[in-house]
């Protein structure tokens, strides 16, 4: 079994959706805001 030597990757992923998915847009569904943080990460690789 091979275990992570830390869990950075995954905060950030976290960290992310919680700045999406805020208490006012507390509906949202996964798939729009799967959207969203790849369109993110997108505009940010082409800059």
């Amino acid at each position: 079994m091979c275990f992570p030597h830390a869990n950075a990757d995954c905060e950030r992923a976290f960290s992310a959706v919680n700045g999406v998915k805020t208490k006012f847009r507390n509906r949202l569904v996964t798939d729009f805001i799967s959207g969203v943080l790849h369109s993110k990460q997108l505009i940010k690789t082409l800059q």
